[in-house]
């Protein structure tokens, strides 16, 4: 499940704090935790549903939300990030896509931008896509994603396909499909699961 996997890997990694208690002020995320839900077999992404941009006052109706889809849910303290990525590794095929954008993590896994895609395939490395200017919304707070930011094209991309590395190790996967998201100097890990091609 979602959380037992973050749990497991929070010793190791920037993980946002799952929180029990909320300040009405700020900001969550309320996931689901289904007992299906990122298991080692079978990641079933998308299938369940997660909220974001929750202020405080209201994660009680959005847990009950989340619940008509899963068994259960958690929630976490939401980040707002410089940019965000997902990544995805698939080790025995020699196989790796990273795709970047600047903003939340949201607009890439909705489909709302492309992003900037690094695909590695049996040592053959291309960079690929761009994004358009965008509106995406953070609580009510309009954010718009930036057209292509060349900081992708260098270090970037290699320090998050490490990062990967890192996660497929701690997490004992040979393939992940982890979203991310950085701020500063700091990477937050907020899901991790089998990548099932």
């Amino acid at each position: 499940m979602k959380k037992e996997m973050l749990e497991r890997l929070e010793p190791y990694f920037n993980i946002p704090k799952i929180v029990e208690t909320y300040d009405s002020d700020k900001f969550y995320a309320v996931r689901s935790n289904d007992l299906t839900e990122d298991t080692e077999e079978k990641s079933s992404a998308g299938k369940y549903k997660t909220i974001l941009n929750v202020k405080g006052d209201k994660v009680e109706e959005a847990i009950e939300d989340v619940l008509k889809t899963a068994s259960d849910c958690f929630v976490q303290e939401m980040i707002i990030p410089d940019y965000s990525f997902v990544g995805l590794m698939n080790k025995k095929l020699g196989k790796v896509i990273i795709s970047m954008n600047n903003g939340p993590c949201e607009a890439l896994t909705s489909g709302l931008v492309t992003g900037v895609s690094l695909i590695e395939t049996n040592d053959s490395k291309r960079v690929i896509g761009k994004q358009e200017k965008k509106l995406v919304f953070s609580g009510t707070r309009p954010i718009f994603i930036e057209d292509l930011n060349p900081k992708f094209f260098n270090i970037d991309f290699y320090i998050i396909w490490a990062y990967m590395e890192n996660v497929a190790r701690k997490a004992g996967l040979d393939s992940v499909n982890i979203e991310g998201s950085v701020c500063g100097d700091k990477i937050y890990l907020l899901q991790c699961r089998p990548w099932n091609i």
